[in-house]
């Protein structure tokens, strides 16, 4: 199960996903369980990061097997989350 602040690295490359953006950094924000009970432990919401690592977007549902842990620092990756203002949040 990834953390809440991970930076991973995303490659989707299943056909049944190629409407799914790919080949990006992100940070995990939260699985589709902890946000909204149930057990689709396995699906994730993450906030892209841009070339310099600065938050440029919200996706999901992407897989943990359609993901690479960049960095397990989740103090630098829960940072990012904070700065990046979710309009559902507001």
């Amino acid at each position: 199960m990834l953390k809440r602040g991970y930076r991973v690295w995303v490659g989707v490359s299943a056909k049944s996903k190629a409407h799914f953006d790919s080949e990006f950094e992100a940070i995990v924000e939260y699985s589709h369980s902890q946000k909204f009970g149930g057990d689709l432990v396995d699906d994730y919401a993450l906030i892209v990061l841009d070339d310099n690592g600065r938050p440029i977007n919200f996706l999901a549902w992407y897989q943990e097997s359609e993901m690479v842990v960049i960095s397990d620092d989740i103090k630098a990756g829960l940072k990012i989350i904070e700065a990046y203002n979710f309009p559902e949040d507001s």
